[in-house]
Order: structure tokens, then sequence, then C-alpha cells
């Protein structure tokens, strides 16, 4: 009779793999069902998170685009003003438009002049964001 110190028994016994009076012929080789499914599962919140994320992304760098563009636009269209010493109208800056040829808001917002600044219907304008959130003072802070 062969003797088997304790540490050995108690490690066998609870074993993952342990199985009394019976011998293990063959080892399971694959995943079961519940497995895969879990698998696939994580892998769609995963990429869904990911998803949401990059599409974050490229929806804030056309806004960033857009807003130097207007920015550019602004400059070089108060500059054509005042070289060629004409008064802002509607009609003159859409003739601007046409010639600047370059498209403005990635999104295809349309674009306006107002106030002394370029709008576009897409994007507002950093200071318009500001004026929104200052409207909020007759609520009272807790």
């Amino acid at each position: 009779m062969k003797i088997v110190p304790l540490s050995q028994l108690l490690v066998n016994y609870f074993s993952p793999f342990y199985k009394p009076f019976t011998k293990r012929a063959h080892y399971c080789s694959g995943y079961t069902l519940v497995e895969v499914i879990t698998v696939i599962a994580i892998l769609g919140i995963l990429s869904s998170i990911a998803g949401l994320s990059v599409w974050n992304s490229i929806e804030n760098s056309k806004k960033e685009v857009c807003q130097v563009n207007r920015q550019q636009l602004e400059k070089h269209y108060e500059e054509e003003l005042t070289i060629k010493g004409k008064v802002h109208s509607d009609l003159v800056f859409t003739e601007y438009l046409q010639e600047y040829s370059n498209k403005i808001c990635p999104a295809n917002g349309e674009i306006s002049y107002g106030n002394g600044q370029v709008r576009c219907s897409l994007h507002p304008n950093d200071e318009d964001v500001e004026d929104d959130e200052d409207g909020d003072e007759d609520v009272p802070f807790l």
C-alpha cells in the first residue's frame, strides 16, 4: 500500500477534475455553449462601447474643423470687406462664399454671417453655448 501525504489527498479531493471512484478516460476538449455565448456577449458590449467612442470622436473633430474654418472665413471676409471698402450684406457674403469655394462645415451645415461672426446651422459657436448656460440664473442653486 502506498502512503500519500494528507496535503496531496486534499489537493486531489478539491481539484476541479476530481471524481471519486472513476478514472478520467478522456479529457473534454472545446467550449460549452454557455461559454461561447458569454464571450460573444462580452465582445458585443465592448464593441458597442468602442463604436460609440469612435462616433463621438468623429463628431467632435467635425465640430472642431467647422469652428476653425469659420474663424478663418470670418477673418478673410472681414479683410475682404476692409480692402475693397464694402459694407456687409447677405448678398456680399453669399458672393464671397462662392468665391471662397472651400467646404466650411464637414457636416454640410448652412453658413451665415451675423453680428460680426460666421455661424453654422449645425455647430453653435462657443459663445452661444456659454450664453445658454448663463440663462439658467433664475433657477436657484441648492
